[in-house]
């Protein structure tokens, strides 16, 4: 989980306008605990978005064009933990990646 964590958060640094903000947080809901990274950063176009969310469901990623690959590796590290990924984003308000791990 701490790779899966360490990627999300570079990616949100790498993202973050200057004086932007990332915000971690960590609830749960029932049996299961979440885990979110904020940022208000540029945000991921709608089309982009899709293709992310196909190269993390499909697990094939363009590297070169920085077209997911750490969030393959974070759906698949959360995956063999029993959870799941979410990421979700809004062109100019930023990117929310969410992790639900069953709670023990």
């Amino acid at each position: 989980m701490v790779l899966a964590l360490r990627n999300l958060i570079d990616n949100a640094i790498r993202h973050v306008r200057n004086n932007g903000h990332i915000r971690l947080s960590a609830s749960r809901a029932d049996s299961t605990v979440f885990i979110e990274v904020h940022d208000d950063g540029p945000g991921i176009s709608t089309a982009r978005l899709a293709a992310l969310r196909e190269s993390i469901a499909s697990r094939s990623f363009s590297p070169s064009d920085g077209g997911g690959l750490g969030l393959a590796i974070v759906s698949k590290v959360v995956a063999d933990h029993g959870g799941t990924l979410t990421v979700d984003s809004e062109l100019g308000v930023g990117t929310w990646c969410t992790i639900g791990l069953p709670a023990c």
